[in-house]
């Protein structure tokens, strides 16, 4: 910001000393400071460009490292969950099988138990 500021006071001024005459020091002083705010802005892009890389470099060799171990055990974790499930669903399977075998025989039982009552003294 101060590099474009300081740029376009120095074509002001040397726009103002094609009009008439001015101090040649001032403008030297000016083309000196935008050369020392032109390095400053290079200096500055390089020290972007360094943390850049090293941000890349971070990524590349440590943040992927533990992005694939959290996906790797993300993985393994729904596959414990899914293998769970699946026997939770055996177990109210058997549950539900041993259920209606229980009733058949409940049922069987108060049939005969009907039947034996028809056979009894009362009946012949």
């Amino acid at each position: 910001m101060a590099y474009i500021k300081k740029c376009k006071e120095l074509k002001q001024v040397v726009e103002k000393e094609q009009r008439q005459p001015a101090d040649a020091a001032r403008i030297e002083a000016g083309h000196a400071l935008i050369k020392s705010l032109s390095t400053q802005l290079k200096i500055s892009l390089r020290v972007a460009d360094t943390i850049s890389d090293r941000i890349i470099k971070l990524m590349d060799e440590e943040l992927w490292t533990c992005f694939c171990q959290l996906m790797h055990g993300w993985l393994e974790m729904w596959r414990v969950n899914t293998e769970c499930h699946r026997r939770q669903g055996q177990a109210i399977a058997e549950v539900t099988a041993e259920e209606s075998r229980q009733k058949q025989l409940a049922a069987g039982a108060a049939t005969r138990s009907y039947a034996d009552c028809l056979k009894g003294p009362l009946w012949t």
